[in-house]
């Protein structure tokens, strides 16, 4: 069952603040004058108020004796109500409470929960169940579509079960609509998951089930195992195109926590489904992972030829300072009096018969100008470079634009892959032998930056026909890593670095909910109307920012840039001193006694539960809750001591408990 505290189900505060007070049960004089209308006694007239102050908070009826003491006190004492002792509970009981309740609805213009509103209940439920899994999210749509159409709300239980028919239901005609995909040999392809050769020997389902570990750069070959052995598992065109990506998620939870024998006492729709999700779940995750090793790597790859640019750097500081006292010398004879030939004799002198070395020695240095490191990656590139090409191979890499020159690079490349030679033709002939013969690039190497262009083409070349093939694979391993990490490459299939434009509403879908959400945000749909409001907002909070900013402590001007400050803690007078009167009144209290209490208080363990969001079947499911908590955030010391002041049957329980633990 859902919680209550997890959905948006309305409930009152035990003790509500006086502003709440004001707020929520405060009657107006219309309200008031209803009251007196109505009722003839002190006591009836009370017992209306609280209903309809109640009702208006709620949208459902409950008991005025559940209304909280401080609000019954707020309402008497604003209705005159005062000098006798309210008795709610007989209030409750009686008729004219019952008659109340109807006055309330036609006044709020609520209408009872009755077949109307159960129909509106399951209609918003099966359209959310579409794309929802969570009970809790289900119930939240039924309760804001009641609001919007005044029906008053049920019993959370009706919510609650309501949202379980409906979550079954859906799923059913799911399942059998991912099953009514599969063909034959699919259905038997995934029958062999839960097949074990022997009593001894594991299955296939539990090999998909186990955590690979961390994703470790060191462990990438392992990975790359892992996504082919994946890849021969999955299954093409298998419906689960139409499952959004929360309910497949959720799916893949639920298989996650079955074993092989009750996965196959299910029916075979269901099973094929969970399978079917976890498979892809599982594969979505791998390529993940694989996709961030490879940023990873590359990133390595870059920091240690930004590291390696830096030890050059002090290594030929020496000539460099050679190079410019050469250079300050040559300007002074350049600057000298005399005529311009001994001008030009006295340059000569310094730089000496044979300038060569110096213009190598000048554009070696001018190589690295603005910290361009990418020449010294060729090291440290050979390495790995066999890896790079397998996760090409592997990695299903698409453009989510219209612009394809990074995936011909791409395509280039692997082509190129076996070739041994430094520089590679990117020219081809097309129609030779005939008077329309020409030769045409094989490349579109806009895309490249200044910074690469110069290591990749020949810098005697005005209209480049071969590159550097190294330094252009480096080029293209570099702008995949960037546009996988901002969204311009894609991986189909996978979760993180998937097509973002696939998870974005049709226009179709827009259209026909932009007005409904404008009015729900107040914010005009029409592009002009829209950009004026935005535009006269921004207007309003500059104004707001400029007005309060001469007395706002935390923001200043320095040197023509604005500075936030960071905001000074500021502790309340005589906190020293609470502090030391609780540490030296305060009794010694086992945690676990802490936890034991506080469950018992507020029921915290209620937040623990399965990750597939059903309810759990383990035994004893609060002990269990707090004995994890307690042995995850104590140290075994602590533990140790704690059972040893034990008796023998509660520790045998611990013992058990701990166990079972360690078993799940």
């Amino acid at each position: 069952m859902a919680s209550v505290h997890e959905t948006a189900y309305p409930r009152l505060k035990r003790n509500p603040s006086n502003e709440d007070l004001s707020a929520i049960y405060t009657p107006t004089q219309e309200e008031l004058a209803l009251a007196k209308h109505l009722t003839r006694s002190a006591q009836t007239q009370l017992g209306f108020l609280v209903s309809l102050k109640t009702y208006q908070r709620l949208g459902y009826a409950i008991k005025t004796s559940d209304a909280p003491t401080a609000a019954v006190r707020h309402i008497a004492t604003l209705a005159d109500l005062r000098g006798f002792q309210p008795d709610l509970a007989t209030y409750d009981r009686s008729k004219a409470h019952q008659r109340h309740l109807r006055v309330i609805r036609s006044y709020l213009q609520i209408t009872k929960y009755g077949p109307q509103a159960s129909a509106v209940v399951y209609e918003s439920m099966e359209k959310a169940a579409l794309t929802k899994h969570e009970l809790a999210d289900l119930i939240n749509v039924a309760i804001e579509e009641l609001v919007r159409h005044r029906f008053e709300l049920p019993a959370f239980y009706t919510l609650d079960q309501a949202a379980r028919e409906v979550r079954k239901a859906v799923a059913t005609k799911q399942y059998e609509q991912v099953s009514q995909t599969l063909k034959r040999t699919e259905r038997v392809k995934l029958n062999r998951l839960f097949v074990s050769a022997s009593l001894v020997e594991k299955s296939l389902w539990n090999r998909l089930k186990e955590d690979p570990g961390k994703p470790l750069l060191s462990r990438l070959q392992e990975w790359i195992e892992r996504l082919e052995w994946l890849a021969d598992l999955q299954i093409p065109n298998s419906g689960l195109q139409d499952i959004p990506a929360v309910k497949i998620k959720a799916l893949a939870a639920e298989a996650q926590s079955l074993d092989a024998a009750r996965m196959k006492e299910m029916s075979d729709a269901k099973r094929y489904t969970l399978a079917l999700a976890l498979l892809s779940t599982q594969y979505a995750n791998t390529l993940d992972d694989l996709a961030e090793m490879f940023i990873k790597r590359v990133r390595q790859l870059h920091h240690k030829g930004a590291e390696a640019l830096s030890d050059y750097r002090r290594k030929t500081q020496a000539r460099t300072d050679e190079l410019i006292d050469i250079f300050l010398h040559v300007l002074l004879a350049f600057d000298s009096e005399g005529r311009i030939t001994t001008r030009f004799k006295s340059m000569k002198i310094v730089i000496g018969d044979d300038p060569q070395p110096l213009i190598d020695d000048c554009q070696e240095h001018l190589a690295y100008v603005g910290n361009n490191y990418f020449s010294f990656l060729t090291r440290f590139y050979r390495a790995h470079r066999a890896v790079f090409f397998r996760l090409l191979e592997q990695l299903p890499l698409c453009s989510s634009t219209q612009d394809q020159s990074l995936i011909n690079a791409i395509e280039f490349i692997k082509a190129h892959r076996s070739k041994r030679s430094k520089w590679v033709p990117m020219t081809q002939i097309v129609n030779q032998g005939t008077p329309d013969e020409a030769v045409v690039p094989m490349l579109d190497l806009s895309w490249v930056p200044s910074k690469w262009r110069s290591l990749i083409t020949d810098p005697q070349q005005t209209t480049p026909t071969k590159i550097h093939r190294l330094y252009f694979e480096l080029c293209v391993f570099s702008h995949i890593s960037l546009e996988l990490q901002s969204g311009d490459l894609y991986i189909p299939g996978s979760n993180e670095f998937g097509d973002y434009y696939s998870q974005l509403i049709s226009w179709e879908e827009y259209q026909d909910s932009a007005e409904e959400y404008g009015k729900m945000i107040n914010l005009p749909t029409e592009g002009k109307a829209f950009v004026q409001e935005m535009k006269q907002r921004l207007r309003t909070a500059a104004k707001t920012a400029d007005q309060a900013f001469p007395t706002n402590a935390h923001l200043s001007f320095k040197k023509d840039r604005l500075v936030i400050h960071k905001r000074q803690r500021q502790l309340p007078e005589g906190l020293a001193e609470v502090k030391a009167l609780i540490e030296r009144k305060i009794k010694p209290v086992s945690i676990l006694d802490v936890l034991c209490d506080t469950e018992k208080w507020l029921n915290w363990t209620q937040c623990f539960g399965p990750l597939s969001g059903f309810d759990t079947k383990i035994i004893d499911p609060v002990e269990r809750y707090i004995t994890t908590t307690f042995c995850y955030g104590c140290n075994y010391v602590e533990l140790i001591q704690y059972l040893i002041l034990r008796p023998k049957a509660f520790l045998e329980k611990a013992f058990t408990l701990l166990t079972c633990l360690q078993c799940t």
